[in-house]
């Protein structure tokens, strides 16, 4: 099972490794034998895996069901239809206030969510900030820079367009919401 890095929030509840729950305990060292499903906690005995199953971009392949290309540029659309019918401000008011739930208004109607590519966790507000504002808006003042961001979403093994990289996020479909962040 992957550990979550220092970085990652340590010890709490994080999503499930080992995908047979929602949610698993980390107490900053090891993984716990409690576990968490809608709300209702239990105990399941962790089962040792090999220390190479990690999370993440070059890491063999991740447990959370990434969203196909297709979706993501639907989502990016949306964005943009969404933005013209809010006149812009409704919408930007709209997107900074779902950055906690790992989402973008387009990626919330359609059970979309950012999340963490080496842990698996929702992405925090201050990770979504990145992601958005210097990894899309501001390096999108270099020449064809959301040219070569949209094409990575098309050509990449993950589907992470540069401004993913730059936070080190994935997009993933969360149709039952299991990578929500714990409130």
């Amino acid at each position: 099972m992957s550990e979550p890095t220092q970085t990652s929030g340590g010890a709490g509840w994080h999503p499930d490794p080992s995908g047979r729950h929602q949610l698993r305990y980390w107490d900053g060292a090891t993984w716990t034998d409690q576990v968490s499903d809608n709300g209702q906690q239990s105990t399941d005995p962790v089962a040792a895996q090999p220390a190479t199953t990690q999370y993440g971009y070059g890491y063999g392949q991740a447990s959370f069901p990434l969203s196909s290309k297709l979706k993501r540029l639907g989502a990016a659309i949306l964005d943009g239809l969404l933005f013209l019918v809010t006149l812009g401000i409704g919408w930007i008011i709209w997107w900074v206030v779902l950055w906690k739930y790992g989402q973008s208004p387009a990626k919330s109607i359609l059970k979309m969510r950012v999340i963490k590519a080496d842990t698996g966790r929702c992405a925090t507000t201050g990770e979504m900030a990145l992601r958005e504002l210097v990894g899309r808006w501001l390096l999108g003042f270099i020449p064809f820079y959301g040219l070569v961001d949209a094409i990575f979403v098309l050509v990449d093994e993950r589907s992470q367009a540069l401004h993913d990289k730059v936070a080190g996020t994935v997009v993933i479909d969360d149709p039952d919401n299991l990578y929500a962040p714990v409130r």
